[in-house]
């Protein structure tokens, strides 16, 4: 049995509206429980409690993994439960973090992955903004490249029921990363379809960046630095859940297309103690005759 865990403190500066801002701060704290059932099986599972430090509330816990992975060998794979999955190089469309509840089959050597999946995406965007929806059943494929310092990757998702028992949708992706040095440069496109009484529509969202060093948790001293800039047409994340540490300009996709900036520094300050600054700005609403502010946060990691 193996024990892990991470600690995170957190201060945004989020949007509230277009023009005014509200102040968040939030913990967090994640126990990771791994346990070998055999020679080729290990369960996992992750307990989570957040909390907010400004209103008292108490704390909400739940456990956002439990699952259990077969190893037939070194490459081939068999996971059932609540996991993580990716999709996208950026993260920018579904974050690995978010909660994927199915059964997900793979292969991956290093060098050429290919995984299916069936289940559901629970943290989908528009399952978040429709609470009382449950999450459609769909299924996922994805195929992977690594060649020394270059990486490719593309996915297709779709649902096999239509949200509110109307809308068909389906997404698609391709993305790709390079490695210079110590430099990454990396990006996607994700394309996000849906039919509703016969007529089709579709909106794409675009997002490229570069990132200079790595963090290190076992370097003191070690630090990253680097920008993405995105361009989400309206109901391009609706199938996602991003990874972005600010996601309010990318949140105004609901309704708007929206271009904006958003930066990131990192740096360890201490043997498994990280401090994050990220900035989101230069946005840019279509159709708004003023722009929304920026917005911008802080937070302090340990892992133990």
């Amino acid at each position: 049995l193996y024990w892990s865990g991470d600690a995170r403190m957190q201060y945004q500066h989020n949007l509230e509206g277009m023009k005014d801002h509200k102040d968040t701060w939030n913990g967090r704290i994640r126990i990771n429980a791994n346990a070998q059932a055999g020679d080729k099986v290990m369960v996992s599972g992750r307990l989570v409690s957040e909390f907010d430090y400004q209103d008292g509330a108490g704390s909400m816990v739940e456990m956002d993994r439990i699952h259990a992975r077969y190893m037939a060998n070194d490459a081939a794979y068999i996971d059932l439960g609540r996991q993580g999955v990716a999709l996208d190089q950026t993260g920018v469309f579904w974050d690995e973090d978010a909660r994927f509840d199915g059964v997900v089959a793979g292969y991956d050597n290093g060098k050429i992955g290919l995984e299916f999946g069936y289940g559901r995406f629970q943290d989908a965007s528009f399952y978040v903004d429709h609470p009382g929806v449950s999450p459609a059943e769909a299924w996922y494929g994805k195929l992977s490249g690594n060649a020394g310092s270059v990486g490719l990757s593309g996915f297709y998702l779709k649902n096999t029921q239509k949200l509110l028992g109307t809308t068909d949708a389906e997404a698609w992706g391709a993305g790709a990363n390079f490695g210079l040095g110590p430099v990454v440069i990396d990006g996607d496109f994700v394309q996000s379809r849906t039919e509703l009484l016969g007529k089709k529509y579709h909106a794409n969202l675009w997002t490229a960046g570069v990132t200079f060093g790595e963090v290190d948790l076992d370097k003191p001293g070690s630090f990253m630095i680097g920008a993405h800039y995105v361009d989400a047409e309206a109901g391009s994340t609706s199938l996602g859940a991003t990874a972005l540490d600010l996601a309010d300009h990318l949140a105004l996709t609901t309704a708007n297309d929206v271009t904006f900036w958003q930066a990131k520094l990192g740096v360890a300050l201490q043997k498994n103690l990280e401090l994050d600054a990220y900035y989101s700005f230069a946005a840019d609403v279509k159709g708004m005759d003023e722009d929304p502010k920026d917005a911008w946060g802080v937070e302090l990691n340990y892992a133990f």
